[in-house]
């Protein structure tokens, strides 16, 4: 259910003793960001959630929690209704107040004004999970005034709320040396659904999906990508190792799964080269389909990667992965064991990473992707970090 006025506070008979939680956006869209969504459906027995949003998109279904968007306009452009934000943070805050909620739980730091604002009125707790682009983003200079917008909204974080939590210790101490009360951050990795992020059926037909051998039952391992087709992801470093490892005579095929600036650039090269294939934005199940047919996934994005969500989601599918080595993804994977890094930066040394995996025996793969999924399902399963995010709430209300 989405609201666009502020919804009526439960019935408290309803919500039987389960604590009001209000969970608090910028924006919320559902696909793709189901993360916060997810992390609340475990603890739903303990917590009685409500999401709240500046402006919201959220696919029929996709929420089984209230969702409040102060700003409605539905059928304009996201795009267009993004530049209305600002008109609504009161409507936002107030309507958080309204659901008079035991704790407020914020995302992104760079909105975080109407959270921030309703909290101080409640007199309860303020969570506040930072997951990366709202700490770098609010660290550049200069008289931008969204820029300005995001510093004083991430610093408000820093000086009100009683718990930060980051989504990597890469994160954290960026957080701390932008300025964050060390005594208050804590880490806390987001975990993925692994009952749904499994290793494909052993006796089901081998249907590799889109891509340069999509009819073909077998065909060359597959080195897969998934992501937004940028720079910044590190999608020209991987293009470049691929060749490299093609002019040495090192069969596999290259698979991006995503869009983005370089799309049209990408969709010419898988024109010229047969080894690439671009798929485009995909769903749930054709991402996991994906993945399940990799031999390997790379992520060599920016050192500013916070984490690395697909990392996690890929070895939870029972496939090794390659990543760069600086920002969070380090912590994503067991190095040596469940997947590979290399030189942040570094295409050369990308090759010889993937090159290691694309001619790893076949039993010595079988053993890293089943280590990769029982380093997942043990540490960064959905279930696991849902139950830290409920202790967290706990510590807080007492």
């Amino acid at each position: 259910m989405t609201a666009d006025l502020p919804i009526a506070s439960a019935d408290a008979s309803s919500a039987a003793d389960r604590p009001r939680v209000a969970v608090v956006h910028g924006t919320l869209r559902v696909p793709p960001t189901y993360f916060t969504i997810q992390h609340a459906v475990p603890l739903a027995d303990r917590f009685d959630f409500t999401f709240f949003a500046l402006a919201t998109d959220v696919a029929e279904g996709a929420s089984p929690f209230p969702v409040v968007d102060a700003l409605g306009l539905h059928g304009r452009p996201f795009r267009e209704r993004e530049f209305l934000l600002p008109l609504v943070l009161g409507r936002l805050a107030s309507a958080v107040e309204y659901f008079d909620p035991a704790l407020v739980h914020q995302h992104f730091g760079t909105w975080s004004l109407p959270a921030r604002r309703s909290v101080r009125r409640l007199r309860v707790p303020l969570v506040a999970t930072l997951h990366g682009s709202d700490v770098f983003t609010s660290s550049y200079t200069g008289r931008d005034p969204r820029y300005r917008w995001h510093r004083a909204n991430l610093a408000g974080v820093y000086a009100e709320a009683d718990r930060i939590l980051c989504v990597s210790r890469f994160l954290a101490d960026a957080a701390v040396a932008a300025g964050a009360p060390p005594e208050r951050v804590e880490v806390h990795h987001q975990g993925i659904d692994t009952d749904f992020l499994t290793p494909a059926d052993p006796g089901a037909s081998a249907d590799r999906g889109p891509g340069p051998s999509a009819t073909s039952t077998g065909g060359p391992p597959r080195v897969v990508f998934v992501g937004r087709l940028a720079a910044y992801k590190g999608v020209p470093d991987l293009v470049e190792a691929s060749s490299a490892l093609r002019a040495r005579g090192v069969e596999h095929e290259l698979v991006l799964v995503g869009d983005g600036p370089l799309r049209a650039e990408l969709d010419a090269l898988s024109e010229r080269e047969q080894h690439v294939g671009v798929t485009g934005s995909l769903d749930r199940v054709g991402v996991r389909e994906q993945l399940r047919a990799a031999h390997v996934v790379a992520l060599p994005s920016t050192p500013r990667e916070a984490a690395g969500l697909v990392l996690l989601e890929a070895q939870a599918c029972g496939v090794p992965v390659v990543a760069y080595d600086g920002g969070g993804k380090p912590e994503m994977l067991r190095p040596g064991a469940t997947g590979l890094l290399a030189t942040q930066g570094d295409a050369a040394d990308l090759a010889v990473r993937l090159e290691e995996l694309l001619t790893l025996p076949a039993a010595d793969h079988e053993t890293m992707g089943r280590a990769a999924r029982e380093f997942v399902v043990a540490e960064r399963s959905l279930a696991v970090s849902a139950e830290r995010l409920g202790e967290q709430y706990r510590s807080l209300l007492g």
